[in-house]
């Protein structure tokens, strides 16, 4: 079973104005942060999803993966369904799949680590919010319909214990 890194950079950056992605960060730029936090956690196992830069974004790619998410106008939503199924592709065996977007060069591979151990221990999902380990709740009949056929969870969630 293996450890996956998915970097979202498919949007289109319009409130930033310029390729966020290619956005100056230190002494490299958010995607070259994001790929180095990545290696650091997964090792090969990353992958980054492209869109509206492809073309300006690819050629910071070599020796990465990637997949050019075709309906990355529709969201982010499809970023991830691209990306996650790429990875299946690729890994039939994958158990763990950390999603990073390119615009959060605070995030370190060692919090990811601790979002892994979080997800073994829980033995499910587990995702952040306000700095506190969270992961959906168990029972299923928190999942509600919405117009159109789309499910959504209400907000009630559980929220584990923080690591360190």
């Amino acid at each position: 079973m293996s450890t996956w890194t998915l970097i979202l950079s498919a949007g289109s950056s319009s409130r930033f104005g310029a390729v966020k992605a290619l956005a100056r960060w230190k002494d490299g730029t958010l995607l070259s942060r994001a790929i180095k936090t990545a290696k650091e956690f997964s090792g090969i196992n990353t992958l980054v999803v492209t869109g509206a830069y492809s073309d300006q974004i690819t050629p910071h790619l070599a020796g990465v993966s990637y997949v050019f998410n075709e309906n990355w106008t529709k969201g982010m939503g499809t970023s991830l369904q691209c990306g996650i199924r790429e990875i299946l592709h690729q890994d039939a065996s994958v158990e763990f799949v950390a999603i990073l977007p390119v615009d959060q060069p605070f995030v370190e591979a060692c919090f990811l680590n601790q979002l892994l151990s979080e997800a073994r221990r829980l033995e499910r999902c587990a995702f952040t919010s306000g700095g506190q380990f969270v992961s959906p709740p168990r029972d299923d009949s928190k999942i509600i319909s919405r117009p159109g056929g789309k499910t959504a969870r209400r907000t009630g969630i559980e929220i584990g214990s923080q690591s360190g």
